[in-house]
C-alpha cells in the first residue's frame, strides 16, 4: 500500500503568552507524556518544556499555559546524547531569529540552553490511531521562556548534535525515510481564533480546503537552511472604512517564520501604520500597546492590512493576503510585560520595528490568514490566502517523484501555464528549424562550418528529473555547547546558538556532470547577532507554477556556480549569478552519492540530565536550561 499524506489533528486548544494559538498534541517518551506544541517552519527538531521551566514563583497553571512539561528522567526510552555529565547542555538553535535580540528587551530574546537527547515521538493524543510513531527522534528539553510553548520543527534538514559525522533525521525526514509519508512536503496554516478555525497541518501533502489552490505564488527555496521561506513583499496597503492607502516602501525580501509571532517591517512601513491606525510605540516593552478605546475604534473602522507577495521584485504573479484587525488583536502576558505578575495582560498590535533586511519577518500572525505549502523534494514553496469555508477537508497527497499525484488535479493557473509552455516549445522548435535551414544554406555558400553549442533541458547530460531523483537534503545542524560550559579561552570559537556545518563531502556524480558542495554565510562574533553558517544546502530551484507542486523546470542560465569549501569556520558568501532572485547569490549544489543519506541513531549510554529527586532549587541545572550560565 502506497504512503499517503496525513493530517495532524489540532488539539482543540488555544494557548500562548503572545496571543491565542492553535496547538497540536504529540506524545513523547515511555511512558508517554502528552505535550502541546506549535509548528515551527524554520526548525527541524522537537522542543519541549522541561519541568524547570515552571518555578515556584510562576502561576499554579504554568504547566498548562506552557503546553505541559516533559521530564526526561521519567522516560525509560530517553537517551542523553553525551556521556559527559559536565558537558551535556547545548544552546537552542535559534539561528536567524537571534538577529532580532538587539531590538528587544531581555525577556523576549531568542536564546537559551537545552538538554538534547533522543526519545520516541508520536502524533496526536494517546489512543489516536494514526499509525505514525518515530523512534530515536531528537528532543530538546528546555526551560527558557522563549518560545513559551514547545515546537514541532517542520524543516526537512537533518541534525547533528555531538558528532558532525552522525546526522539524525528531522521529523519530516524520518517520516519520509520510514515510508510513512510519500514526500518531504507539508502544508500549514496557523488557524484563527477570531474565525473559530483551528490550525491545519498536513505532512506529505496539503489540505486544499484550507488554501486557495487557484491563487498561489510559487517561490524557490532559499539556499540558507535557516531562512528558506524568503519571498518578496511587493506592496502593503492599509485600509479602514474611510479608504485605503499604500505604504511607500518598495519591494523588500521577507522571511516567513512561524516561530516568530509578530510581523517585522522597515521604518517607512511602521511609521505608516502608526499614522493610519493611531499606534503608539512603548519603548519599555518594545510593543505597540493598544487600549480599549483604540481597540474599539479599529474594530468599528474595519481596519485591515493587505500584503502583496511575489517570488521576486519583477515576477508578475502575485497573491494578496489580507489580515483584518482581528488578526492583530493579540494579548501579551507574563513574562512579556517585564513584570513578575503572572496575572497581568495587555492588548497589543504585533508589529515590530526592523532595522535591516535580515529582520523583515512575516510571523505567526501572518499565517492566520495565509496557507503555506513547502516541497523540499523540488525546492519550492507555495503561498496562498487561507480559506475558512468550514467544509470538509480535502487532503491531497504529493508524491516526491510526480510533485502532485493524479488525484490532486490542476488549477486553472497551472493549465494556463502548461498551454503557454507548449506554445513556447513550438515557437522555439520552429525557430530552431529555420536556423538549421539558414545555417546549412550559408554553409554551402561559404564551404565553412562552425562548431555550435545548444542549450538543452539537462545539466551536463543529466536530465533535471534524474538530477532531482531521490536525493534528500544533505545539510545538517550542529548543537554547540552552552557558553557556560566552555572555557574562557575557547569562547571566541563557539557560538551561543546551534552551529551548522556540512557532514559529508565528496564529488557528486551525475553522469558527465560533477558538482561539489560549499559553505556559505558569514557569522558574527557577537553571539546573539550571529547567523548559523551553512552546510550542504538544498538545491536551488527556480520553478514557477499556478498551483501547489506542479513546477516548470528552470533554465541553465538561472543557475550559479557552487562555492568551494573554505578552511575558515565562518567563510564569506561567494559571488553568485547576477540573475539571483531579489539580488541574492545563486548556487547550485550537488549531493554526493556517498553523503550520509540515511542518518543513524547510535546507541549511547543514558546520562540523565536532571538527577532523580532534583528540585527547583537546583540552580545550576536551571541556569543551563535557561541559558544564563550563572
Amino acid at each position: 500500500m502506497s504512503a499517503k499524506a496525513f493530517r495532524l489533528s489540532p488539539s482543540q486548544q488555544w494557548s500562548g503568552n503572545d496571543g491565542q494559538w492553535s496547538t497540536f498534541a504529540i506524545q513523547v517518551g515511555n511512558p508517554v507524556t502528552t505535550v502541546f506544541v506549535l509548528p515551527a517552519t524554520s526548525k527541524r527538531e522537537t522542543w519541549v518544556v522541561n519541568p524547570l521551566g515552571c518555578q515556584a514563583s510562576d502561576a499554579s497553571n504554568c504547566a498548562a499555559t506552557r503546553g505541559e512539561l516533559f521530564d526526561p528522567n521519567l522516560s525509560s526510552s530517553w537517551r542523553n546524547l553525551t556521556n559527559d555529565p559536565q558537558n551535556q547542555y547545548r544552546s537552542l538553535d535559534f539561528g536567524s531569529e537571534a538577529a532580532l535580540d538587539s531590538l528587544q528587551p531581555a525577556q523576549l530574546n531568542y536564546s537559551g540552553g537545552a538538554l538534547p537527547g533522543t526519545d520516541t515521538l508520536a502524533f496526536g493524543f494517546v489512543g489516536e490511531n494514526n499509525g505514525h510513531s518515530l523512534q530515536g527522534q531528537i528532543i530538546a528539553s528546555y526551560a527558557a521562556s522563549v518560545p513559551y510553548i514547545g515546537i514541532l520543527g517542520l524543516s526537512a534538514a537533518n541534525t547533528t548534535i555531538i558528532n558532525p559525522s552522525t546526522p539524525y533525521f528531522s521529523v519530516l525526514g524520518a517520516l519520509r525515510n520510514s515510508s510513512a509519508i510519500p514526500s518531504q512536503f507539508w502544508g500549514y496554516t496557523a488557524g484563527a481564533i477570531y474565525r473559530n478555525a483551528f490550525a491545519s497541518l498536513v505532512l506529505g501533502g496539503f489540505d486544499a480546503s484550507r488554501g486557495n489552490v487557484d491563487n498561489v505564488v510559487t517561490v524557490p527555496l532559499a539556499t540558507e537552511t535557516d531562512r528558506q521561506l524568503v519571498l518578496t513583499l511587493r506592496s502593503t496597503t492599509l485600509s479602514t472604512s474611510s479608504g485605503s492607502q499604500p505604504v511607500d516602501m518598495g519591494s523588500i525580501p521577507i522571511f516567513i517564520d512561524s516561530l516568530v509571532p509578530e510581523i517585522w517591517l522597515p521604518s517607512t512601513a511602521y511609521t505608516a501604520f502608526e499614522i493610519a491606525f493611531g499606534l503608539v510605540w512603548n519603548s519599555t516593552y518594545s510593543l505597540y500597546l493598544v487600549n480599549d478605546s483604540q481597540h474599539d475604534l479599529l474594530t468599528r473602522e474595519n481596519a485591515a492590512v493587505t500584503f502583496s507577495l511575489a517570488a521576486d521584485s519583477t515576477n508578475k504573479t502575485t497573491t494578496n493576503i489580507t489580515l483584518p484587525y482581528a488578526a492583530f488583536n493579540l494579548t501579551a502576558q507574563y513574562p512579556l510585560l517585564g513584570v513578575n505578575d503572572t496575572s497581568a495582560s495587555q492588548r497589543y498590535f504585533p508589529l515590530k520595528r526592523a532595522q535591516n533586511d535580515d529582520q523583515y519577518y512575516l510571523g505567526r500572525t501572518f499565517l492566520q490568514e495565509a496557507y503555506v505549502a513547502v516541497d523540499y523534494d523540488n525546492n519550492v514553496f507555495h503561498v496562498s490566502p487561507a480559506v475558512f469555508s468550514g467544509g470538509n477537508e480535502d487532503i491531497r497527497t504529493v508524491d516526491a517523484s510526480s510533485r502532485v499525484n493524479k488525484h490532486s488535479g490542476l488549477s486553472g493557473g497551472a493549465i494556463a501555464g502548461i498551454v503557454i509552455g507548449a506554445l513556447a516549445v513550438l515557437i522555439n522548435l520552429g525557430a530552431l528549424v529555420w536556423w538549421f535551414l539558414f545555417r546549412n544554406r550559408k554553409g554551402r555558400r561559404s564551404r565553412k562550418s562552425k562548431s555550435q553549442s545548444y542549450g538543452t533541458g539537462s545539466i551536463g547530460g543529466t536530465t533535471i528529473e534524474a538530477w532531482q531523483e531521490g536525493i534528500p537534503p544533505g545539510h545538517v545542524e550542529h548543537f554547540k555547547p552552552a557558553m557556560s560550559e566552555v572555557g574562557s579561552s575557547d569562547q571566541d570559537n563557539v557560538k551561543q546558538e546551534l552551529d551548522a556545518r556540512e557532514t559529508a563531502r565528496g564529488p557528486t556524480v551525475f553522469h558527465r556532470h560533477e558538482l561539489s558542495t560549499g559553505t556559505l554565510r558569514r557569522t558574527s562574533d557577537q553571539s546573539k547577532a550571529s547567523i548559523s553558517p551553512l552546510e550542504e544546502r538544498n538545491r536551488r530551484s527556480h520553478y514557477r507554477s499556478g498551483s501547489f507542486g506542479i513546477p516548470s523546470p528552470r533554465s541553465a542560465s538561472q543557475m550559479g556556480a557552487p562555492s568551494p569549501p573554505l578552511d575558515s569556520g565562518h567563510p564569506s558568501p561567494p559571488l553568485g549569478d547576477p540573475n539571483a532572485w531579489f539580488g541574492g547569490p545563486v548556487e547550485l549544489h550537488g549531493f554526493s552519492r556517498g553523503s550520509p543519506m540515511s542518518p543513524s541513531t547510535p546507541a549511547v549510554e543514558e546520562e540523565p540530565a536532571i538527577q532523580e529527586g532534583a528540585t527547583n532549587a537546583d540552580r545550576t541545572t536551571l541556569n543551563h536550561l535557561e541559558g544564563t550560565g550563572r
